[in-house]
């Protein structure tokens, strides 16, 4: 927040694809962690987030990165 304090979100969903195949989530719901294949390098993953707190919906874009 801009004044330096925290607020934990109802709820939280992400989603990723890569080379566009979606990701199968790993661990907890909401957690936003992924499995990357082997051989995969040089394709495109792109991950969407957003949450809801309250009456307050935050959309944080498609973030685009090439795996490594």
């Amino acid at each position: 927040m801009s004044d330096k304090t925290t607020v934990t979100p109802h709820t939280l969903s992400c989603t990723a694809h890569l080379a566009g195949a979606v990701l199968t989530g790993i661990g907890r719901s909401g957690a936003c962690r992924w499995r990357i294949p082997a051989g995969t390098t040089g394709k495109l993953l792109m991950v969407d987030a957003s949450v809801d707190y309250d009456d307050s919906q935050a959309d944080f874009g498609t973030w685009k990165l090439r795996v490594g």
